[in-house]
């Protein structure tokens, strides 16, 4: 990483990307070299998933505000604003998610408020599995977090699939299913030969990201042709009008993911184990672990709330859709119990829970 920062404004050059970082106040107590390595972490971890960082260049504000941690985040083509604590540790920026899952917004197309629940569902479940692949998470921690998470995202009564149901938790975390379950069928079909992660390579790579726009049709059969199936348009089909509500418990376990004794346990005999190997195990090209921090804290002290219309500091760029805080609103998360699953209401997997 070069860089320097002057009046406010840092100026980082990472691995041939251009990133103006502009401290609205400068007034962080442990001063802007934290936040200067945060982006770097956070732009290696995005750039190593997707095989090179989505846009050759960036521009992010940070605004800070009482308290300590990570407030939240906005993306638009090209601009990303956080809000940031004055008293932010650096032990909360190395275990933060938020920056990574704003940065993976900029590699999707606008895809329009009816698909928005798979551009945050995405970004939800790439921030996860980035995070793994750098050594900046643990798989136990993930897959921890999806079974304590996802189960919010099954449909309730009422439901109408998922363009035509913006919750917030069939937006996140039914989004992020659908993406669960594309990755873990992609594999199975190609032996693992690919996966979600080589899909969004390439629709980020033939679209050019957020700037682009595309119809979810388009990025659906981009994504397929990079892989050779059909899973994204089969899945679509699928859940797009119409409620689905898979058996989770019964595919984590096939993947050898267990919860037992308040924990996650990853057992390797299980049938497809090989999978969930296969989708955590790094690419090649991009950042490597080496240098990225490892994870401090199982907690994760954010929420993300984005801004759902235009920003007149980034004029010209349009807002990812239709954020709110991922830990979700708590009179909407709760309707979204683990109930919806027997095997999770007899206590074999945990009780939802917002990341705090």
């Amino acid at each position: 990483m070069k860089g320097f920062l002057l009046a406010g404004l840092g100026m980082l050059s990472l691995d041939g990307v251009t990133v103006q970082v502009d401290f609205r106040d400068n007034n962080l107590r442990g001063g802007t070299e934290p936040v200067l390595q945060w982006i770097k972490r956070s732009e290696g971890i995005v750039a190593a998933y997707y095989g090179r960082f989505p846009t050759s260049s960036l521009r992010i504000q940070v605004i800070t505000e009482a308290g300590s941690g990570v407030g939240g985040g906005t993306t638009w083509a090209g601009f990303i604003r956080l809000r940031v604590g004055r008293d932010v540790s650096s032990a909360q920026l190395k275990d933060d998610w938020v920056l990574v899952h704003e940065m993976a917004h900029l590699a999707l197309p606008d895809v329009g408020e009816n698909q928005s629940w798979f551009s945050e569902g995405l970004a939800v479940y790439v921030e996860g599995i980035a995070r793994e692949q750098a050594g900046n998470r643990t798989q136990e921690d993930v897959f921890s977090e999806q079974m304590k998470q996802m189960p919010r995202g099954m449909p309730q009564p009422g439901d109408a699939g998922l363009d035509h149901t913006h919750t917030w938790a069939r937006t996140y975390w039914g989004g992020a299913m659908f993406c669960f379950l594309a990755d873990v069928e992609i594999h199975r079909r190609t032996g693992n030969r690919k996966g979600l992660q080589d899909a969004m390579r390439a629709v980020a790579a033939t679209s050019g990201g957020l700037s682009a726009d595309w119809p979810i049709t388009k990025v659906f059969a981009t994504a397929d042709a990079a892989t050779g199936t059909k899973v994204f348009e089969e899945l679509y089909a699928q859940m797009k009008d119409k409620p689905v509500t898979p058996d989770l418990h019964d595919l984590w376990a096939k993947l050898g993911v267990v919860w037992e004794g308040g924990s996650v346990t990853l057992r390797d005999d299980a049938p497809l184990a090989d999978v969930r190997r296969a989708i955590m195990h790094p690419r090649g090209s991009g950042a490597t672990r080496a240098g990225l921090a490892a994870p401090e804290a199982a907690g994760h002290a954010a929420a993300v709330d984005h801004a759902a219309a235009g920003d007149p500091a980034a004029a010209g760029d349009r807002a990812a859709a239709g954020d709110q805080a991922r830990t979700g609103d708590q009179a909407d998360a709760a309707d979204q119990s683990a109930a919806v699953n027997p095997a999770a209401a007899a206590g074999t997997m945990p009780a939802p829970a917002s990341r705090t």
